[in-house]
């Protein structure tokens, strides 16, 4: 069973690499995404991080306390989740363009992200809301379980993001789509498979052999540069894995959407993304 999952996860994989050789902007897109993220966490997030000040509040502070400190880290959130959504909607809309037989270009991938601002931002405002919200929870009441709600938020989101770039719907009937989507093709079966994970794991185990040959051929110091190149390497490879999930994502919206698998991709291959256990 697991062996035949690793199979098909590298036929999802190698025909999503496809799609992603063929669409060069798409790196140029991540990468202005992450720069921009960047720039935010030089200009924000460090600062508060070693400001002396700003601290997260003890359990026993008062609520106005705990309102403040949370209300700013979730402004800085809502900033970061809305310039990542924002990316990551261009990256579908040139995708979804190349499936239709469009020639996607920066201009006209960016420009699909943008008539989609008003819906992105509400997104971007529940998501930052949520996360904050459950976070808050769990920590002042001692709850745990915060996995499961991600895990059943993705479950039910998995197609909310296609859905509004093409169909330009918002949140709240995106998820309805989505999961409309999601029962007409694939019934019962809710739970997302992690197909694009495993070659994300497989060639990532070169960074473990990097940092472990640094330290125990290398001494303390060549260990230390090969933990630099090898978190390097892994940002890289996370950036890489981004992509081919969202080409994935794009496929199976156009797959559900049309009934009809989108080139380099097969009916049995697709009808494997969503199954009752992950």
């Amino acid at each position: 069973m697991f062996t035949k999952r690793v199979q098909h996860s590298w036929k999802v994989f190698s025909a999503a690499w496809t799609v992603f050789r063929e669409i060069r902007i798409l790196w140029i897109l991540k990468f202005l995404s992450v720069f921009i993220i960047t720039v935010i966490a030089a200009g924000f997030i460090l600062p508060m991080y070693f400001s002396e000040t700003f601290r997260p509040p003890e359990i026993q502070a008062a609520f106005r306390v705990h309102l403040f400190y949370y209300s700013m880290v979730m402004m800085v959130y809502f900033l970061i989740c809305f310039i990542i959504l924002f990316f990551n909607a261009a990256i579908i809309s040139a995708t979804i363009m190349y499936y239709c037989g469009r020639q996607p270009t920066l201009q006209n991938s960016l420009q699909g992200a943008i008539k989609r601002i008003p819906q992105l931002f509400i997104w971007s405002l529940f998501v930052s809301m949520f996360g904050m919200i459950t976070r808050f929870i769990t920590r002042i009441y001692k709850l745990h379980g915060r996995q499961y709600l991600g895990f059943a938020w993705s479950s039910v989101s998995w197609l909310a993001i296609p859905v509004l770039v093409v169909e330009g719907k918002y949140p709240s009937n995106a998820l309805k789509q989505s999961g409309v989507l999601i029962q007409k093709t694939w019934g019962n079966k809710k739970v997302g498979n992690l197909l694009t994970v495993w070659p994300l794991v497989f060639c990532s185990l070169p960074a473990l052999i990097l940092v472990y040959a640094g330290f125990y051929y290398g001494g303390h110091q060549v260990g230390v540069m090969a933990c630099f190149l090898a978190g390097l390497y892994l940002l890289l490879m996370s950036s890489f894995h981004t992509l081919i999930h969202l080409i994935y994502q794009s496929v199976l919206y156009l797959y559900s959407a049309r009934k009809i698998p989108p080139k380099g991709f097969t009916s049995k291959m697709l009808n494997q993304a969503f199954s009752d256990w992950v």
